[in-house]
């Protein structure tokens, strides 16, 4: 699965080619929204973001209208949640009812379908950073993913009678890797020929493009693991990042 470094990087990158120089930060006061903020905080000013509000809270808070109002009233060009679950359904509530106008972003936390049916309409037009099974049939023909997401979601859907979640491409990219890593081993497959071939495979999956090798086990900023997608007619849709 993508690290909090994966996706901060495609978060920031997002902010940089939208123009988006500041940025106001609300992250959960646990070790979830802690890592994203610290994440968020070294990377930023690579790509040109000044953080200029960073509001913690209590993820189980019912109210976070002092926090929104904070980031609606500082120089933030954005404002960026890092957070599960259900802080942002709450925040984006909150927001609406302070007319909070600026573009509002959700960590990959908050990727999923319930997110929209607890905030509805608040929600609409707010964007999340995802992995691509949340919205696999709005992907671009030309996703380098496109192929093995829809493997997946069409597999899946055709055993199961329901859309998978995000994290199934988690355990088919594990397994993809395993049989790349067999076929370039000559001689027995024990541990030790296992690991080492590993280290060697570059498999197109449905979280990313893996470029394994000894100082590299899983997903990287450059493996192309986050799509944005956007709340549109109450459904994730994959948006122009």
């Amino acid at each position: 699965p993508p690290t909090d470094r994966v996706v901060a990087a495609h978060m920031l990158s997002v902010f940089k080619k939208r123009g988006i120089t500041q940025l106001g930060l609300l992250s959960s006061a646990d070790g979830f929204g802690q890592s994203g903020a610290n994440v968020v905080k070294e990377l930023a000013p690579k790509y040109g973001v000044t953080l200029v509000r960073h509001e913690e809270f209590n993820r189980t808070d019912a109210d976070f209208t002092a926090q929104v109002l904070k980031v609606k009233e500082s120089p933030a060009q954005a404002m960026l949640v890092w957070s599960a679950l259900p802080a942002p359904t709450i925040i984006a509530k909150n927001a609406v009812a302070v007319g909070f106008n600026k573009p509002m972003y959700n960590s990959y936390a908050a990727a999923s379908k319930d997110l929209l049916v607890q905030a509805g309409s608040a929600v609409e037009g707010s964007f999340v950073s995802s992995m691509r099974l949340l919205a696999p049939e709005t992907l671009k023909a030309n996703d380098p993913m496109r192929a093995a997401v829809m493997k997946i979601y069409t597999e899946y859907k055709a055993k199961y009678n329901e859309a998978p979640a995000t994290f199934a491409a988690h355990s088919y990219d594990a397994m993809s890797i395993v049989e790349a890593a067999i076929k370039k081993i000559n001689g027995p497959v024990t541990r030790e020929n296992l690991r080492a071939a590993m280290e060697t495979v570059n498999v197109v999956g449905g979280n990313g493009i893996y470029r394994l090798s000894p100082t590299s086990h899983g997903l990287e900023p450059d493996s192309q693991a986050m799509v944005l997608m956007v709340a549109r007619g109450g459904q994730w849709v994959v948006a122009e990042d």
